[in-house]
């Protein structure tokens, strides 16, 4: 094991998914609508016009302050896996598309 985080995956009803997926081409810097901005997105699963990635926790729209409170290893998402700010940028830089990952 090279790194261990604290994260936050989906709702009960909105799951992340489980098996096992290959990071794809897909990454962004930063993400979001007029209510949140999420950085450092990197894709591990679509289906259909979803998509499901490991990045940050919702910040306040393009800022770096959190948006209200979110509890770690909780269900919290609409299916992607928020980590840390130093996680999401580490997988962001480090993991090559192709790598296998497997959710359990």
């Amino acid at each position: 094991m090279i790194h261990l985080w604290d994260c936050i995956c989906g709702y009960i009803d909105t799951a992340t998914p489980t098996g096992i997926f290959d990071i794809t081409g897909y990454r962004t810097y930063s993400f979001g609508t007029e209510k949140y901005t999420c950085y450092y997105g990197t894709t591990f699963y679509t289906t259909g016009d979803l998509m499901y990635l490991f990045h940050s926790l919702l910040y306040r729209p393009d800022t770096f302050i959190v948006q209200n409170q979110q509890y770690w290893n909780t269900h919290g998402s609409n299916g992607c896996i928020r980590l840390p700010m130093e996680g999401c940028i580490w997988i962001y830089e480090n993991i090559p598309t192709g790598t296998t990952v497997v959710n359990y």
